[in-house]
């Protein structure tokens, strides 16, 4: 690669880098402070946005392995916030919904976190709003793309730096 390519490469890294360090950290300290973990909060508002998710469409979205995430769900259904049911195309399959307990807590998150955002939200011009939700949308598929392809390797293995 030459030099210009991997500056630039470097730069759009160390962005993402900032920005999933301040994310991250506000993301724990809001939902922990709601009384659920990052990863509850990220799965009930992915419920919310769904309406209804398999457990096998919710694991692709969260990235959780099979019995971590049946285990964040069952935290999430002995908080009364979810309920699981039978599929009505195929009994096999369980469904995950909110309960009325779940909507309402999904309700406070979001009047929390917009309150919270609306002031960074507000501080861009409108030029740059439009402009930054169109490529979020365009890097998030663009992950999406790049981590469902079979033989993408990732930037380091655990024995690359165990070798060191």
């Amino acid at each position: 690669m030459d030099a210009a390519k991997v500056s630039k490469i470097r730069e759009f890294r160390r962005a993402l880098r900032y920005l999933e360090r301040f994310t991250s950290s506000n993301v724990k300290e809001n939902s922990v402070c709601c009384g659920v973990t990052p990863t509850q909060c990220h799965i009930l508002l992915k419920v919310e946005e769904d309406g209804e998710i398999s457990p096998s469409r919710l694991r692709e979205y969260i990235g959780l392995e099979k019995s971590s995430l049946s285990r964040t769900l069952d935290g999430l259904v002995r908080l009364s916030l979810i309920e699981r049911s039978t599929s009505s195309t195929d009994r096999r399959y369980q469904n995950i919904s909110l309960t009325d307990r779940g909507k309402n807590f999904v309700c406070r998150l979001n009047e929390e976190c917009d309150r919270y955002y609306e002031p960074v939200f507000e501080s861009l011009p409108d030029r740059v709003r439009s402009q930054l939700l169109e490529d979020f949308k365009a890097l998030f598929e663009a992950f999406s793309h790049i981590s469902n392809a079979p033989s993408q390797r990732k930037c380091c293995t655990r024995e690359e730096v165990a070798d060191e």
